[in-house]
């Protein structure tokens, strides 16, 4: 049996059903149990890894786990782990740990990885860098006016699809690889303004990027919620990243056997990214595109980095299959954000977990702050 935390999520809700494709048995936790959906072969069972007496039985008869970092409540679940005799965890970290400075982000992900190996219990990390999801935090933008405003527009990372990490992690989990730390990455470089120029491509309107001075941005940030270090962290990595390329890994393809986020056909400059989850629902806002809807038409896409603007004129894109809508969770619970998952403010985090399964979920407003670096790990709980 397989525990997998988190997993109503972007990330973990994949781990569950590519361990369900694998043949696995499943169980999930959760403080709702009946107001959120899973496959029927899913176990689901009460629980909340900020309430350590929950899990003792969480973890009755589990040999493996899937953990989603918490970060005030990863002692709890460390105890109640050795107690269970759990054989291994497979932990959804971050690749700021890995950076020279990892900043207030990688340390907050650094003493989860530190509790886990002193913990003595066999451990897999799986570090991915920015998530492809990240770029739904411009919803609003784009919903209202099309102008994604941010700082340090040619800063490039390269993506990773989420659905590829939790492929990553599902082959820690079957394969027992232990002691190995996974860097992931996707498979090109982008800046925020090839990623709106994709997006535009892909639903099909006009949109632009404007490059905002790094004191106002950060203000925004602050205004919706973001901690000031969080937001530091932010901006000075996108700083350091300025006019530099990203580093483009393979891991996703040596662990899993397949190269990362299949690419549609086309130059790569405009082909290799392309957010599946994207397209304009009769105006009325993002929503998923349609599982029989390929192609997305060919607008003119004007992107402008302020003062500067170029207009592009886009070919036809494939879009990638059925993906929740902009904002929401698989099972319609809170919008996406980039806080760390165990911040008390992230969507996720438990004490949100009552919010009643299929309320319509906002996206969060346009300081979009859920970032490349700092959306370290969308929480799944």
């Amino acid at each position: 049996m397989i525990l997998v935390t988190g997993g109503a999520g972007n990330v973990g809700a994949n781990v569950v059903q590519q361990l369900l494709d694998a043949g696995e048995k499943v169980r999930v936790i959760t403080r709702d149990p009946g107001g959120r959906t899973f496959p029927d072969q899913v176990e689901v069972m009460p629980g909340d890894l900020t309430r350590p007496e929950t899990l003792p039985t969480a973890l009755s008869g589990v040999d493996r786990a899937f953990l989603f970092p918490v970060f005030d409540a990863v002692d709890g679940f460390l105890e109640a782990a050795r107690q269970a005799d759990l054989q291994h965890v497979v932990l959804l970290s971050s690749a700021a740990v890995t950076y020279p400075t990892p900043g207030w982000i990688g340390e907050l992900h650094l003493r989860v990885e530190r509790a886990i190996a002193a913990s003595g219990l066999p451990w897999t990390h799986v570090r991915p860098d920015a998530f492809m999801t990240n770029d739904l935090a411009w919803a609003h933008q784009i919903i209202n006016g099309g102008v994604v405003r941010g700082a340090h527009g040619n800063a490039a990372v390269a993506p990773v699809d989420p659905r590829d990490i939790a492929a990553v992690a599902v082959r820690a989990l079957l394969d027992h690889r232990v002691g190995e730390a996974y860097l992931l990455t996707g498979p090109q470089p982008l800046t925020q303004i090839d990623r709106v120029r994709i997006i535009a491509e892909t639903i099909g309107r006009p949109l632009r990027f404007e490059e905002q001075p790094r004191e106002r941005f950060r203000e925004q940030m602050l205004r919706h919620g973001a901690p000031a270090p969080a937001a530091d962290a932010l901006l000075d990595e996108l700083s350091e990243r300025e006019g530099k390329t990203a580093q483009v890994l393979p891991t996703v393809e040596d662990v899993t056997g397949r190269p990362a986020s299949p690419t549609p056909n086309g130059p790569p400059t405009t082909r290799r990214h392309s957010p599946p989850w994207l397209r304009l629902n009769g105006g009325s806002g993002l929503m998923v595109a349609s599982a029989s809807s390929t192609r997305a038409r060919s607008p003119t896409a004007t992107i402008s980095s302020t003062p500067a603007s170029t207009t592009t004129r886009m070919s036809p894109v494939h879009l990638r299959p059925r993906l929740p809508p902009v904002g929401r969770h698989p099972d319609g619970q809170r919008p996406v954000s980039g806080l760390p998952p165990g911040h008390p403010e992230h969507p996720e985090h438990p004490e949100h977990a009552n919010v009643r399964q299929g309320q319509r979920a906002r996206a969060r407003p346009a300081a979009a702050w859920a970032s490349p670096q700092a959306r370290v790990r969308e929480r799944d709980c």
